[in-house]
């Protein structure tokens, strides 16, 4: 008995098939692929850059906040010079650092050993160092009944108190409870300022005149627009307007710099009211 044995293949037809339907399998693959990776960078940057702006932005509000927080009668927290990509702000602490003195002290006259004052908010202590230079103001004023740098000494943190050292008063001084202690640079002016700038796409920050820090960068417009009492807004306030500044606009926009698509601009803007006194004051 003869057994005849056939074997099949491929036909040069169903391979180029095979072939055809292979490569329009991986060229949809690929296009999905492309459209992932795309949509993966446009919302890493969107995020960056949105992250970015609004860390600037608080930045922003926590200094405008305090503008004028404890400065001297007759100081506008606002300063002159500031328009729509300059903000000049006077205020008692670059650093943000205050603690409210919980009970009146009296300084003899020729101080020369260290002073404990008890501290109302616990945790205000915590923004104090041995060693860092401070002032002390009256907030209904902002005046300083003894007007130089002091030093800290010690800090309590159990207590609450803070001990302060490098008076130089000649006469007897009152200290009043509700007082406050306020951190200051070592080269900062009286009172201490803080300046933004915005120069060319980088938004800059600098405290008490010791240099910029650049805060954001791919920055492609900031406006500062001044709200007065009277309910006018200007993006460059005259000397005889400062002190009737009530709020700043700000109004950041920034660029998604790796961006794929065409939508590359993110925005945001804020009305931030001045403070310029103290309720419970602890580090902003």
């Amino acid at each position: 008995m003869n057994t005849t044995s056939q074997e099949k293949g491929f036909t040069l037809i169903e391979i180029l098939i095979s072939i055809a339907i292979f490569g329009l399998v991986m060229g949809v693959m690929y296009s999905l692929y492309i459209s992932m990776n795309r949509t993966t960078v446009n919302q890493t940057d969107i995020l960056e850059v949105q992250q970015n702006v609004r860390i600037a932005l608080d930045r922003l509000s926590r200094d405008i906040r305090m503008a004028g927080a404890l400065v001297p009668a007759g100081t506008t927290g606002i300063q002159a010079g500031s328009n729509a990509t300059t903000l000049n702000i006077a205020l008692a602490s670059d650093f943000h650092s205050y603690a409210r003195i919980a009970s009146d002290i009296e300084l003899p006259g020729a101080t020369a050993t260290p002073q404990t004052f008890s501290i109302s908010v616990p945790a205000s202590v915590d923004n104090f160092e041995k060693d860092d230079i401070v002032r002390i103001f009256r907030p209904q004023d902002g005046s300083q009944p003894v007007d130089n740098d002091l030093i800290i000494d010690s800090v309590n943190r159990a207590g609450p108190s803070i001990t302060v050292k490098n008076f130089n008063n000649t006469d007897v001084v009152q200290y009043k409870e509700g007082d406050i202690i306020a951190r200051v640079g070592a080269t900062a002016p009286d009172p201490a300022t803080i300046v933004w700038t915005y120069v060319g796409t980088n938004l800059n920050r600098n405290r008490g005149n010791v240099g910029a820090d650049l805060i954001a960068e791919d920055i492609s417009n900031l406006n500062f627009t001044y709200l007065l009492a009277d309910g006018t807004e200007t993006t460059t306030p005259a000397n005889s307007e400062l002190e009737d500044i009530r709020a700043v606009r700000v109004t950041l926009t920034a660029d998604a710099v790796n961006q794929v698509d065409r939508d590359k601009h993110r925005s945001l803007s804020s009305t931030i009211f001045i403070r310029n006194y103290l309720m419970g004051v602890t580090s902003e």
